[in-house]
Formats: C-alpha cells, sequence, structure tokens
C-alpha cells in the first residue's frame, strides 16, 4: 500500500503531537528531579532560555541536544515521549477523521486519535469498484480484515480472494496488490505496523 496517501494528512499532525509531548514531558521530567532550567543548562551547554523554548514547543531541539539533555537527566531518550498515564481514543461511528484519493478509488476512515500513539494504525476503508492498488515493498505488516463484499489481494507470487468475514495478515517487504472486481463497495478493517510515528522515532533513535 502506498503510504504517501496516508502521510500526506496525517505526518505533519503527528509530528506536532510528538513535539507537544516532548516539551510536557521534558519539562516533568526535569521538575521532578528538582533542577532547573539555568542548572540544565549548565550541564548540557545550552541556555536556559533556549531549553525553556523547548519545554513550550516553541522549539524543536537536534537529535544531539535531546541526547545531552537525556544523559544529564540520567533517562532514555524513549522518556521523553512516553505519555505519564495509559491514554485511549473512543472513536463513535462515522465521526473518525476521513479522507481518500478519488485518483486510487479508496477512501479511508482514521479509527484511532492522533493522542494514542501506539505500533500500530487502524483504518476503516472503503474501496470502490474496479479500485487497484499496486505497492512495492515496505517495512512492517498489514493486516485486512473483509466487511463487506470482497476483494482481491495478492502478495508476491499469490492472489486470494477475500469474502465477507475473511482476514489476511503480511509482511510488508514484498509487492502487494489491492483490487476490487466485484462491482460493489468493498469495506474492510485495515492496520499497518508500525505506526507512522514510531517509524520517525525509530529512524531518529538508530
Amino acid at each position: 500500500m502506498d503510504l504517501r496517501l496516508l502521510a500526506a494528512k496525517g505526518t505533519r499532525a503527528k509530528a506536532e503531537g510528538e513535539a507537544e509531548s516532548l516539551g510536557r514531558r521534558l519539562k516533568a521530567l526535569r521538575t521532578e528531579q528538582g533542577i532547573t532550567l539555568a542548572q540544565l543548562g549548565d550541564m548540557v551547554g545550552l541556555s536556559a532560555s533556549y531549553l525553556s523554548q523547548i519545554e513550550r514547543n516553541k522549539a524543536k531541539p537536534s537529535l544531539a541536544a535531546l541526547s545531552s539533555v537525556a544523559e544529564a537527566l540520567g533517562v532514555e531518550m524513549r522518556s521523553f515521549f512516553e505519555h505519564p498515564a495509559p491514554v485511549w481514543e473512543v472513536v463513535r461511528k462515522g465521526r473518525g477523521d476521513e479522507f481518500g484519493d478519488g485518483s486510487t478509488k479508496i477512501t479511508f476512515e482514521i479509527l484511532s486519535s492522533e493522542a494514542v500513539k501506539g505500533m500500530f494504525e487502524p483504518y476503516r476503508v472503503i474501496c470502490w469498484p474496479d479500485m487497484e492498488i499496486d505497492a512495492g515493498p515496505h517495512s512492517g505488516e498489514e493486516f485486512a480484515f473483509i466487511l463487506e463484499a470482497q476483494l482481491e489481494v495478492g502478495v508476491g507470487e499469490e492472489v486470494f480472494t477475500l469474502r465477507e468475514g475473511d482476514s489476511i495478515h503480511y509482511q510488508g517487504g514484498q509487492p502487494h496488490t489491492w483490487r476490487n472486481a466485484s462491482g460493489r463497495e468493498c469495506t474492510l478493517i485495515w492496520a499497518f505496523s508500525p505506526s507512522i510515528v514510531h517509524s520517525m522515532l525509530g529512524e531518529e533513535g538508530d
């Protein structure tokens, strides 16, 4: 599946959500240890005003700066992206953000929230009649569960016809296709992992 369509709407908003989380977590970790901005600035070679801007989400730190701050506070960098308490999101029927691409004849409804950044992202997908998508290999995996009508899914050299109640789970590291030749709209639940946000964090942390 070509993730550029999803990234166009989701990546910027999620990246902003991560920045907000980073500022809050940095301030919480610093104040928990009784360290002032000036003291932390002396420890990492950054000005107190710049650190204050990071905590207020007015500046985005470099990876090197974030690594220095984590070392000074005695925590791992992942601590800046952890929520202090479990979070959840209820998406009522028909209330999820919806977007689509007329050229590919497919519509996506997000079944989660920017606030819940898990290891996978779920969608309700409507594949219009005559829809066909070819996707090259990518990292992660995909899962699809057919709710209505049918969909042909090709994975590598194999092609499967999935009908209502059928599901498929496959690794993304091989070519795969979706094709709706049923003449009806096909509705399914689709999830992919890792999420866009976790992919971004993972690349930065490698």
